[in-house]
């Protein structure tokens, strides 16, 4: 092995992941749905439920749901499923992020070091990454939330918030104690923190960590890698001409991917930010979201704790329509505008390699600076927005006519939350027809991997 030339370094097969994933993800599919159908709800032995094909779309349904990271549900599980099912969806969810956020991370490694990048480093680091997010954010919410006085279903509920945020899930089973905190620390420092290093993703961490942790590589940028190095690279290798001392190069810098995406990322944050915060500004609307008369009152007068307010509702749905889809505040009051601010962030998604959904930064840097990218890079950033695009447009379509009573405005911010793994929700999936749900159940799994299988074919073309 120590001889072995990079080119001759064991790779996992590109026909094993092109088969294996998908039979993985049907596998964790099937298996969530006979175990939410036999044990996820209360009411599975009455007879008017014991029979007929409704339970089972239902329970297939939840468990698409969570092992994609959508979020979307036709039984809320805070109210309408027992302790099995609540749990069954949380271990779906980290299943199926820890499966789509290698395979990406994979690829975005791959696209960044000009080679191939060993599964089992890139599941290693994904796993670290997952589970170290997960326990540092159930600790320290549960200690914000309850002190040293929490009981043990306090901590599981706790955790299940945690898993929902990083995993990018979206359920919530208590969301009462949610919306109670929703101006306190707890959210803002833990939860949305928490939605934004899932949705950055483990090629993008280890890049930033690499060139905090290492400005001046001292190996020359043309000296060939040995194998280990090519199996495992850890953190991403300098961009051509950043070298180290003595190499008579500038210090090591982002590479370019992670520049653009970053910036990309952040901009549109912003930019929602900004937006929402001018739609969420509107007393009747505040008023809808839960906040009481005084508030609205405040907010019309643009008092300091109203502005406050309308900011810190705005970044964090800003943040949970890219990622997660966790959220306590309803959405039935938000004006169409405000829809559409939500729509265009829960297309946009996360950042590739992640576990958010939707076109992702790689997309999106493609198309601000396509000079700087490889051709396979922008062949995926126009094969992922057709597939989106065209998701919705049928989705939409289906929905318009199996259920024609809801605004389409309405209609199409389900399909589009579907579509993008965001998971936000009007309120319209619970009532949807067996044909609509089962059109926003085959859009969760085209939508979370069509894009990724094209992720993957961007990899393999670049390397």
């Amino acid at each position: 092995m120590g001889g072995m030339a990079a080119a001759e370094v064991p790779t996992t097969p590109a026909r094993l992941m092109f088969w294996g994933v998908p039979a993985l993800l049907a596998g964790l599919i099937a298996a969530g749905t006979i175990l939410i159908r036999i044990a996820g709800f209360p009411d599975y032995f009455t007879a008017t439920f014991r029979n007929g094909f409704e339970p089972w779309l239902q329970s297939a349904f939840m468990a698409v749901s969570a092992t994609c990271g959508v979020g979307l549900w036709v039984r809320d599980p805070a109210t309408q499923m027992t302790g099995v099912g609540q749990w069954t969806l949380w271990v779906l969810g980290d299943l199926g992020a820890l499966v789509y956020m290698t395979v990406g991370a994979r690829a975005v490694l791959g696209l960044m070091g000009g080679r191939r990048v060993s599964l089992r480093f890139t599941l290693t680091g994904v796993l670290v990454l997952l589970l170290g997010l997960e326990a540092v954010g159930t600790a320290v919410l549960f200690f914000g939330r309850y002190g040293w006085g929490g009981s043990a279903a306090d901590l599981a509920r706790t955790a299940a918030d945690a898993v929902s945020a990083t995993a990018q899930v979206g359920f919530c089973v208590d969301p009462g104690a949610l919306q109670a905190q929703i101006h306190t620390w707890t959210v803002y420092l833990v939860l949305v923190p928490l939605m934004f290093l899932g949705s950055i993703g483990l090629p993008v961490i280890l890049d930033i960590v690499g060139t905090l942790l290492m400005p001046h590589p001292p190996e020359s940028p043309s000296r060939e890698a040995t194998p280990s190095e090519t199996r495992n690279p850890g953190i991403c290798p300098p961009a051509p001409g950043q070298g180290g001392p003595g190499t008579g190069t500038s210090p090591r810098r982002l590479h370019p991917l992670t520049r653009d995406m970053l910036g990309a990322w952040l901009g549109t944050y912003i930019t929602g930010v900004v937006l929402l915060m001018l739609v969420l500004n509107l007393p009747a609307v505040y008023q809808a979201l839960g906040r009481n008369v005084e508030m609205a009152n405040r907010t019309t007068q643009a008092a300091p704790g109203g502005w406050a307010a309308a900011v810190a509702d705005a970044g964090y749905l800003a943040a949970t329509a890219r990622s997660s889809g966790l959220s306590p505040l309803s959405l039935n009051a938000v004006p169409a505008a405000g829809l559409l601010v939500l729509m265009g962030l829960m297309f946009l998604g996360g950042i590739p390699g992640s576990a958010a959904g939707g076109l992702g930064m790689l997309a999106l840097a493609a198309a601000v600076h396509p000079g700087r990218h490889k051709e396979a890079v922008i062949r995926y950033a126009l094969g992922a927005a057709a597939v989106l695009a065209a998701l919705t447009l049928v989705g939409s379509l289906i929905l318009a006519m199996s259920d024609p009573t809801p605004p389409l405005a309405r209609t199409m911010f389900e399909v589009v939350s579907a579509a993008s793994g965001s998971g936000l929700s009007v309120g319209l999936t619970p009532d949807l027809s067996a044909l609509g749900q089962g059109a926003l159940l085959l859009i969760m799994l085209l939508g979370r991997w069509w894009p990724l299988g094209l992720l993957q074919r961007a990899a393999r073309t670049a390397g």
